[in-house]
């Protein structure tokens, strides 16, 4: 079951995407490294949902957003996407951090991409559906060959553990240069090298369903929006 539903600012329309922030467990900064990710689709289809492999409880740290009344830290969403991305729209994109029910000493991250919130979902029912365009057609995706650059703040000496994929057809490599362990793949330099903030990936309260339901629920759910372009990012 989630530990995490996190708080952001809503990205889709009016609705408002998340959840108030809850508390959470912070490291000091001398053992936290910031670290930027390129996920990049080698398939010949457009890819929405994938999961990073299991690790340990701890390995990624959502930063510390502000201070509850009983002055307990906030943390606030674990994950940024990147402007260099391409092939996807980012404003269509959520995260999950969740505890394995089976390792509680475990914990994984699930992305979503082309989704958006179903406020008319039925009581128990994902409340997610894919977003379709005019015609019917799946629209959000992250498309073949392209790539989701994203930033994460991980414990020191865990890179490793967010190097494979648990989807074939789907690598993660290393952008930032400045990471000596392991280093950057050939031709995927140029990390965010600290100059764009980039953009909090949501992570939406009712993603809390996904530990019982599983993705496989989600492809049954239906709900049609407007195909637009993902938002420009600030450099």
């Amino acid at each position: 079951m989630s530990r995490r539903p996190l708080g952001s600012s809503a990205v889709l329309g009016t609705l408002m995407l998340l959840s108030p922030a809850v508390l959470g467990p912070t490291a000091s900064a001398s053992a936290t490294k910031t670290v930027a990710f390129r996920l990049s689709n080698t398939t010949a289809n457009p890819v929405s949902e994938m999961y990073f492999e299991l690790v340990p409880t701890g390995t990624i740290l959502p930063p510390v957003i502000g201070t509850a009344p009983d002055g307990s830290p906030v943390e606030g969403s674990p994950m940024k996407a990147l402007p260099s991305s391409r092939g996807i729209d980012v404003s269509s994109a959520y995260v999950l951090l969740t505890d394995d029910p089976a390792q509680a000493d475990m914990e994984r991250m699930f992305l979503l991409f082309g989704y958006e919130p179903d406020p008319d979902a039925a009581p128990g029912a994902v409340p997610f559906a894919p977003l379709l365009d005019d015609a019917g057609a799946r629209v959000g995706q992250l498309d073949p060959g392209g790539t989701f650059d994203f930033e994460l703040t991980l414990a020191q000496g865990s890179i490793g553990y967010l190097l494979k994929s648990a989807i074939d057809g789907l690598t993660v490599s290393v952008l930032d240069a400045s990471t000596p362990e392991p280093p950057p793949s050939p031709g995927h330099g140029g990390g965010s090298g600290g100059e764009n903030p980039g953009t909090p990936v949501p992570e939406p309260s009712a993603l809390l369903l996904w530990a019982a339901i599983g993705l496989a629920g989600l492809g049954g759910l239906s709900r049609r929006r407007r195909a637009r372009p993902a938002p420009a990012l600030r450099g």
